[in-house]
């Protein structure tokens, strides 16, 4: 599959002589996640702990959406666009 998705990238890149600045090479991109950011740390390791928070914070989605999903369920919409409790 990562094989198949590289080849459309880089064949499509090829094919539609798309530029670096608007499509780079994977190998760019691969490359740039060894780069250190201004801390000094590597892009991966930043990257990977912005992806721990995320995933930790989205556990806290299923816990909310019931009660959202709710309280929108208190209203009736009207043609106008409006919304009138029932």
């Amino acid at each position: 599959m990562l094989v198949a998705v590289a080849a459309i990238w880089e064949g499509g890149k090829a094919l539609f002589a798309i530029p670096r600045y608007k499509l780079p090479h994977l190998y760019e991109i691969l490359a740039d996640f060894f780069r250190q950011g201004a801390g000094g740390e590597r892009w991966f390791t930043i990257m990977a702990q912005n992806a721990g928070v995320t995933a930790l914070e989205s556990g806290t989605a299923p816990a909310g959406a019931p009660a959202g999903s709710g309280s929108g369920r208190g209203g009736q919409r009207l043609p106008s666009g409006s919304w009138t409790p029932t």
